[in-house]
């Protein structure tokens, strides 16, 4: 019989696989975030008002940055299959 070498392979990440909860709130901004930018785009108003142009900065800024935190651990010490905050 022969013996099987197993090998280890270590692979090493910056961010964090997300599931549950965290999955879909991170589908859920990204979503928000491109049909921000395509009623910004194509100059669409389906409320009757359309965002200046440093609040519509502002908005992508806040949708795309708070993902960041929730993506990326804050140092390495955090484990990256726990979420720090829930």
């Amino acid at each position: 019989m022969a013996i099987k070498k197993r090998t280890a392979i270590i692979v090493t990440e910056r961010h964090r696989q997300l599931e549950g909860f965290w999955e879909i709130l991170l589908l859920i901004f990204s979503l928000s975030g491109i049909v921000l930018a395509i009623m910004q785009i194509f100059l669409l108003k389906p409320f009757g008002f359309m965002l200046v142009e440093n609040a519509y900065y502002y908005c992508l800024l806040a949708i795309y940055g708070s993902l960041t935190f929730i993506i990326f651990p804050a140092s390495k010490s955090i484990p990256k299959r726990k979420n720090s905050l829930l």
